[in-house]
């Protein structure tokens, strides 16, 4: 079973509905309810009334649902217990460009919340030109800027090989130096 669908389940649960959750978690309404089909599946129950439009939880539905909560607590606690003195604990800046934070800033702060509960977040949205000079003069920690590659090497060399790490729902970062084309420089979306 895909700890992602019990995480789309308990969403749909919350919001009210699939289109919702869709909007809520930045899934298209197809994506969110082919999952529900899979956990569907996976569980061999009927988790919704699709009789109905829109579909609604069953009794069993809302159960599960109910019961994946405390599965993606504990899965969130074991986690936490494995990063050990590793985890990210602290208080950070984090610039995002205007179009980026409408995308994935809500979904950042979400997990952020949840992933590191020891760290707090302060946001700042800006021009990736600007949002790059905070981050060299120390005013912001990390940021996520839009542009092409040869900007952002350009930058990169100016900054004399100050890292800049983009935020993502996931987590801290998450392309490497290899993929954007630049032996150890920074890691880029």
């Amino acid at each position: 079973m895909n700890l992602r669908f019990l995480e789309t389940l308990v969403t749909v649960a919350d919001t009210g509905g699939f289109t919702p959750a869709a909007a809520a978690s930045n899934r298209t309404l197809s994506a969110v309810s082919m999952q529900m089909k899979m956990l569907e599946r996976d569980l061999d129950a009927e988790l919704f009334d699709r009789t109905r439009r829109p579909p609604s939880l069953t009794p069993l539905g809302r159960r599960v649902a109910d019961q994946a909560r405390d599965v993606l607590k504990a899965q969130a606690r074991l986690v936490e217990i494995c990063r050990g003195e590793d985890a990210l604990a602290g208080d950070f800046a984090i610039g995002f460009v205007l179009t980026a934070s409408v995308r994935l800033l809500p979904r950042f702060l979400k997990t952020a919340r949840a992933s590191f509960p020891e760290a707090s977040f302060q946001v700042a949205t800006g021009l990736s030109q600007n949002l790059i000079a905070d981050v060299a003069s120390g005013r912001l920690d990390a940021a996520v800027v839009t542009g092409t590659l040869a900007l952002l090497q350009e930058y990169y060399l100016a900054l004399n090989g100050v890292f800049m790490r983009a935020a993502t729902a996931k987590g801290l970062l998450i392309s490497t130096t290899l993929e954007a084309g630049l032996a150890d420089g920074p890691d880029f979306i």
